[in-house]
């Protein structure tokens, strides 16, 4: 798979225009005019890991620093 054209936000820089070639859910280059099956056109857009933040206090309604028993079971 290949995204295209992306502008890649690494933790040094930004890559504009450049591809990302990812296999078996992995990035394994990063580069120009990468060869391969162009699942994505990212022209124009921005190109970043995702990040799920986890972190909570409370669900459906309970808090859990006060019923952490209720919470945990939502």
């Amino acid at each position: 798979m290949i995204i295209k054209n992306g502008n890649v936000i690494t933790p040094d820089e930004v890559l504009f225009c450049t591809d990302i070639k990812i296999m078996d859910g992995r990035i394994v280059k990063i580069g120009k005019n990468l060869i391969g099956d162009v699942s994505f056109d990212a022209t124009g857009l921005f190109v970043c890991p995702g990040f799920v933040d986890i972190h909570t206090h409370a669900a459906g309604h309970h808090w859990f620093y006060l019923e952490p028993a209720e919470a945990a079971e939502v």
